[in-house]
């Protein structure tokens, strides 16, 4: 285990997520076709009203799981990517966790990503 290995990982995270998540450019409309509107949502540890026209969109498929999509102002995708329920919570900024758990959560995350690629392809997004 090492950081070359723990970037391949992040590397194929990001190819797994680019076959199936909708691309930078893709227009809202698009992204609500194929997967439904979508609860409006805010990016904040603290609880927050969400306004009803936030740009921060979540998706959920099925029980699996869900992805974030941002919004820019004209409504194309600025970025799409797979929520991490496996991530570390609350480390402070700037902190940086240990060799052997930023491993294990890259592989965790890649697992995750690959469950939701797969809930995506059998049909189960919720419309």
């Amino acid at each position: 285990m090492t950081e070359e290995g723990v970037a391949q990982i992040e590397e194929r995270i990001r190819k797994e997520e680019g076959a199936f998540l909708p691309l930078s450019g893709t227009s809202r409309a698009e992204v609500e076709r194929r997967y439904g509107t979508g609860r409006p949502t805010v990016a904040s540890k603290i609880p927050a009203p969400v306004p009803p026209d936030s740009r921060l969109v979540a998706y959920e498929v099925g029980t699996v799981g869900l992805f974030l999509v941002q919004y820019d102002r004209s409504g194309d995708v600025l970025f799409a990517h797979v929520t991490d329920p496996t991530s570390s919570k609350g480390l402070r900024i700037g902190g940086s966790l240990p060799l052997v758990q930023r491993h294990r959560e890259a592989t965790l995350h890649l697992e995750h990503v690959r469950r939701v690629r797969q809930a995506l392809a059998e049909g189960t997004v919720p419309r």
